[in-house]
């Protein structure tokens, strides 16, 4: 499918410049002639490197002849509940391990919400224990430097938990493991501080800055006796080096980058760090106050421009973003081969809950979404998730390189709401990433997503003057 981008070059700002984007093989054409951005080439942050399939022997591979043997590409067989994945390596490089779904919050948007009625009791020693065994007598290992995350619901929550299983973590899998922890910060003290620098635990605080307000009523930024405890944490763990950040979920209150930035600068510490996740989107009942308006989309768009080019080194998870969609763009990497938008899909990513059941995502339940045991990790069989190819709108949207397909875990019909965020968040990446190859903004769009022709409702893809023109 061609898509056509009538664009302003910035230095003839009264002339429109028209490119047309071919969808299937990613080629950018301007007066008919493919632009090859030769020069960004040599650019060496647009490296591409896709994942690699973990499933080959099902996969026909394919090299596209403008890539000039850049790039081998495995051209992906779609997965589904009647293709389901299959298996799970013993070499893990990443593990999520879910302590439980309990939670002190409730938080408009959360994905976790419909299950929290399977959340469990605290675990015991002695389940802590096995679950260890277990993990050990399936012959699992974890890469030198692998991630282990730490969820819940609330991990806090879990705290008696985690005094038993932090320290046997660090035993079994050495010092080179990164561990890292989300929570929301309310249960933290000054013991459960120290415990987490003294193993080198790395702390995301969940807080969405001006648009708390869809997590709680009371923002613990204004509550005097949490905000030491952050600040306490704050400062140890940068002398631990291992510091925190501030984790936040964009929605319609929070998508002005530089708003969202100068809150933490205000009422926190100008020094923190700071990324987010994209925007509101992965759950099947997403909430109206969590959907970004269409104002809010351009002030999200303008600021992720903004923060890139004004700021550069400034927003790191943003701009790994940009320069990996611009990577696809500059070598002309056919979309056949993204694989996922979630690194759950991957053979070397494995979720765990304590009893052992390997789950599809850490933020589901055994009861619903279980797709293996550590016991019989030779049975993992995973039929929850849907590959991009079979959604019905992904092949021809403008910013599949970018977004990849979204959450596989949710329904056509939840995918279809959950689009409206992703587009708006992906879309400003794909603003930024064109910007920075052709020196040109995005005025038009033409023919817009068909999910938002079916919503009747245009994110706008321009920007007004003072006079509303």
């Amino acid at each position: 499918m061609l898509i056509k981008l009538d664009c302003v070059d910035l230095e003839r700002p009264n002339s429109m410049v028209q490119y047309e984007f071919c969808t299937k093989t990613h080629q950018v054409m301007l007066n008919g002639v493919r632009q090859s951005f030769e020069e960004c080439k040599k650019d060496p942050r647009l490296s591409y490197h896709e994942p690699v399939m973990a499933f080959a022997s099902k996969d026909k591979t394919f090299r596209d002849a403008n890539i000039q043997g850049y790039s081998l590409q495995p051209e992906i067989t779609p997965y589904s509940q009647e293709n389901p994945l299959i298996g799970k390596s013993r070499t893990i490089s990443k593990l999520s391990i879910q302590l439980g779904l309990a939670c002190n919050y409730q938080c408009k948007y959360c994905l976790q919400a419909q299950n929290r009625a399977d959340a469990i009791k605290v675990p015991s020693r002695e389940e802590i224990d096995a679950f260890l065994l277990k993990f050990r007598e399936a012959g699992i290992h974890l890469d030198p430097n692998a991630m282990v995350d730490l969820w819940g619901g609330e991990p806090l929550v879990y705290w008696k938990a985690l005094k038993s299983l932090v320290p046997q973590l660090r035993a079994m899998f050495g010092e080179k493991i990164r561990l890292s922890l989300f929570t929301n910060g309310v249960l933290l003290t000054d013991e459960i501080t120290d415990f987490l620098i003294k193993y080198h635990v790395q702390v995301h605080i969940s807080h969405d800055g001006p648009g708390f307000a869809l997590r709680d009523k009371t923002n613990p930024l204004f509550d005097k006796e949490t905000k030491e405890k952050w600040l306490n944490l704050h400062e140890k763990s940068r002398l631990a080096g291992v510091p925190m950040s501030f984790f936040a979920v964009l929605h319609q209150g929070n998508c002005d980058l530089f708003e969202l930035r100068g809150y933490f600068d205000k009422y926190f510490s100008p020094h923190v760090h700071l990324d987010f996740g994209g925007a509101a989107s992965e759950t099947e009942n997403l909430h109206e106050e969590s959907i970004i308006d269409e104002e809010q989309a351009n002030v999200l768009r303008w600021s992720m421009l903004r923060a890139v080019v004004t700021e550069p080194g400034k927003w790191p998870g943003l701009e790994r973003r940009v320069f990996n969609l611009m990577g696809r763009l500059v070598h002309q990497i056919p979309p056949g081969g993204i694989r996922y938008h979630c690194n759950a899909v991957d053979e070397s990513v494995l979720c765990v809950d304590i009893q052992g059941n390997i789950l599809s995502c850490q933020n589901r339940s055994a009861s619903t979404h279980k797709i293996g045991s550590l016991t019989e990790y030779e049975e993992i069989k995973n039929p929850f998730f849907t590959h991009w190819k079979l959604r019905p709108d992904c092949a021809d949207c403008l910013v599949l390189g970018a977004c990849k397909g979204g959450c596989p875990d949710i329904s056509d019909q939840a995918m279809a709401r959950c689009c409206v965020n992703d587009w708006a968040f992906h879309y400003g990446v794909f603003t930024v990433a064109w910007f920075l190859l052709t020196g040109t903004i995005i005025q038009r769009i033409d023919p817009l997503p068909k999910f938002l022709l079916r919503r009747q409702k245009v994110v706008p893809i321009h920007k007004e003057n003072e006079k509303g023109e």
